[in-house]
């Protein structure tokens, strides 16, 4: 949505008049701390891109005045021209879309979507991600994790285990991570906490929650796709849980956020035990690790 003229001329005034208050206030604190102050060094000399770029990084980190204007000015921009940062976009209908995934899309070498709207097939939605959030939902992590075992259970690479494993609703409250890597508390405040309707896997026999088994014939390596609801709240309710739940068998697994184009590999490289006995490894990472993953995508030696 364009935003109309009137908030644009606002928040341009709006940022005129804090660069007159935080200029001035910046010097004189430097000048009463013994400090020589950037912005007086700026008009000593002429200006150039390496001593702008410092001046900005010293008014981020030493400008008191301007880290307690910038969440003001920051709410002002997302109220106004709904602009939600770095690393956030807003999206219709209380939807948030992490800015290097929609990157991902758009930029040339255009790929197959990471995320979209939730569709609606003959009347009935179906909501396979979290409309605060980068991640699946708990419905979409489970549809994923009974795609994966029929595919190894008919392919004959791994048997139907023997352990029973019971599913077990649970419901929790939380704002999504691309709403919070907006960091602006008056932005969180504008929304309700997403309500997650989970299902967390339980041991039949034992009644404890699903954990993972060193000697499983399966290793599952991954991201944040495999840590969220598996590692942090509800505990036991992500893709590894149900992929375990569907295989009748505990599974290892390396989970680093972020890092499953090399980092897990890296990390398997450094456990080489791990890979003893296992007749599949089932490696998730996000589309957009292809392009964007972190460290990129090394040669990791494996034995």
């Amino acid at each position: 949505m364009t935003p109309s003229r009137g908030p644009r001329v606002c928040l341009i005034v709006i940022f005129l008049v804090l660069i007159g208050i935080v200029a001035p206030s910046q010097i004189v604190l430097d000048l009463r701390n013994g400090e020589t102050s950037g912005i007086v060094d700026l008009f000593r000399q002429t200006p150039t891109r390496a001593s702008l770029r410092r001046l900005e990084s010293d008014l981020e980190s030493k400008c008191r005045l301007a880290q307690a204007v910038r969440p003001l000015v920051q709410y002002a921009r997302f109220v106004l021209l709904q602009d939600a940062g770095d690393q956030a976009l807003l999206g219709r209908d209380g939807w948030f879309f992490y800015r290097p995934a929609v990157q991902y899309l758009v930029e040339p070498v255009r790929s197959v979507p990471v995320r979209a709207y939730p569709e609606t097939p003959h009347g009935v939605t179906t909501n396979y991600y979290l409309a605060q959030d980068s991640h699946w939902s708990p419905e979409g992590l489970r549809k994923a994790a009974e795609v994966v075992a029929r595919r190894l259970l008919d392919s004959g690479w791994v048997e139907k285990g023997s352990v029973k494993y019971e599913t077990k609703p649970i419901s929790i409250k939380r704002y999504g991570d691309v709403l919070r890597m907006i960091r602006v508390p008056q932005v969180e405040r504008l929304y309700e906490p997403e309500q997650i309707n989970c299902t967390q896997v339980v041991n039949t026999k034992t009644g404890k929650p699903y954990v993972d088994d060193p000697n499983s014939p399966v290793l599952v390596l991954g991201d944040s796709f495999l840590r969220i609801f598996e590692r942090d709240e509800p505990g036991s309710g992500g893709f590894i849980a149900h992929l375990a739940h569907n295989l009748g068998f505990g599974l290892t697994s390396i989970v680093n956020d972020g890092g499953a184009s090399t980092l897990v590999r890296q990390q398997l490289a450094r456990k080489p035990a791990l890979l003893k006995g296992k007749k599949v490894v089932v490696w998730e990472f996000v589309e957009r690790d292809i392009r964007f993953g972190t460290e990129g995508w090394q040669v990791i030696p494996l034995p």
